[in-house]
């Protein structure tokens, strides 16, 4: 890791001009630069020659950072223009808290990976901003899948301008996908099961054919209750077509049976024979 000073630190991309005279030069955007105050230990050379022995003070020191790259970092004595361009961290500098960016705090990117955040902040990415702006070098230093980190990056903040949470629009998505799967798995399920009915039905009809001892196919109760026609009688589980037709035809049948009724008119009774006359 190199500390250098902010006239080598590059190429500025342009001048910020804090009055009409006085300016700074801007090596990157100032929100998004990681950015820290703290107090240094340095010798006083003219305090020791006077006292006769080696004097140390605190001096205001600041870290200055773009994130993802460790290898360049600004690190020089505090200017009175630097309380203006940082004021979120200058203030919690003075009141001696924990300096943090200003932005979306990188864990709520991440909410479900952990691991994720502690190595992006481990690199100088505390905010989403930061990683969505992120340059190659910073991308090289994330490794694999760092450009998948700063694409999604991206979405979060353009999902968040457009006023859709992201995380609901993106549960909603991932509960679609569940349900589309689950019916997927469904037709799969009905489609096989319609399968193996027909080859059982195939497989039945083929063994009568040849001529095959086998099982009876026995169709579904849904398939049964389909075919039967409507306002028929079940069939007794103990009838016996061809008993039936025996008992039919049987002599002792007809012998029972009651003589057959005549149609029409009813005959005249015959009328009764008259008695002979003796002729005397």
């Amino acid at each position: 890791m190199t500390y250098i000073g902010d006239s080598e630190f590059q190429t500025g991309l342009g001048i910020k001009w804090d009055n009409p005279v006085v300016g700074h030069v801007q090596y990157g955007r100032d929100d998004l630069n990681l950015v820290m105050f703290y107090k240094r230990s340095c010798f006083n050379q003219v305090a020791s020659t006077q006292a006769g022995r080696r004097i140390y003070e605190d001096k205001n020191y600041i870290k200055i950072q773009q994130p993802g790259d460790k290898t360049t970092v600004i690190d020089r004595p505090v200017q009175h223009s630097d309380a203006q361009r940082w004021p979120h961290q200058w203030e919690q500098f003075s009141k001696d808290e924990t300096q943090t960016p200003i932005g979306t705090p990188i864990g709520l990117l991440f909410p479900r990976h952990p691991s994720i955040e502690d190595n992006l902040r481990a690199i100088g990415i505390m905010t989403v901003e930061q990683l969505a702006n992120l340059n190659d070098t910073g991308i090289a230093a994330i490794g694999m899948g760092g450009l998948d980190y700063v694409n999604f990056a991206k979405q979060y903040l353009d999902q968040a301008n457009r006023g859709v949470p992201f995380h609901k629009f993106q549960s909603e998505m991932e509960q679609k996908d569940r349900q589309i799967e689950s019916l997927t798995n469904q037709v799969n399920t009905l489609v096989g099961q319609m399968t193996g009915m027909q080859e059982q039905y195939r497989q039945a009809m083929l063994g009568g054919m040849m001529g095959q001892s086998q099982a009876p196919y026995t169709p579904p109760a849904q398939v049964v209750a389909a075919v039967r026609p409507v306002g028929l009688p079940p069939v007794p589980a103990s009838f016996d077509p061809q008993t039936t037709q025996i008992n039919a035809n049987h002599p002792s049948t007809a012998a029972a049976a009651p003589a057959p009724k005549r149609r029409g008119r009813p005959p005249r009774p015959k009328a009764a024979p008259e008695a002979p006359t003796d002729v005397a």
